[in-house]
């Protein structure tokens, strides 16, 4: 990855959380947020994606006094660490209502049973935006999570 790239990169997951992120070609993925287009056609990894979505929206309701239902993964994209963090676009529905667009950053583990939800929110700027809760309105789930790239920087720099 050279410099430029690495700055749109970084830049992509400064603005988007890690949620909407692309990879240059050729790109290792080691270290790195990475798109899993075909994620549905492995099945332990379709089984664990839903099973971690589902778990997010478990947590959201708890937290907010929703009832959301967890309906379908739309987008993943996923950074190896000890087991995944799986940044997860899903949607869910209340009382049959129309479904709105979440984001849930996941971390599904060692062991394989392992996962714990890091947090889980409406996708910003999608049409349910501001169907549910404003952020203002949101209490933190977990910690602010940031992901510094920094550790990356003496490897770019080697290139440059």
């Amino acid at each position: 990855m050279t410099p430029v790239e690495f700055e749109i990169y970084r830049k992509q997951v400064q603005e988007t959380g890690g949620f909407d992120v692309v990879l240059p070609p050729g790109v290792g993925d080691c270290g790195l947020i990475y798109p899993c287009p075909n994620f549905d056609r492995n099945p332990r990894v379709f089984e664990e994606v839903n099973r971690c979505a589902s778990k997010a929206i478990d947590v959201y309701n708890k937290e907010y006094k929703t009832k959301y239902r967890f309906l379908r993964v739309i987008k993943l994209s996923s950074m190896s660490v000890s087991g995944y963090n799986h940044y997860i676009t899903f949607e869910a529905n209340a009382n049959g209502a129309a479904p709105i667009h979440f984001q849930a950053l996941v971390y599904a583990g060692i062991p394989k049973d392992r996962i714990e939800v890091i947090s889980c929110r409406p996708k910003p700027n999608s049409p349910s935006w501001g169907t549910t809760k404003s952020p203002s309105q949101m209490k933190p789930l977990a910690p602010p999570y940031e992901q510094s790239m920094d550790y990356l920087l003496p490897y770019i720099e080697d290139l440059a």
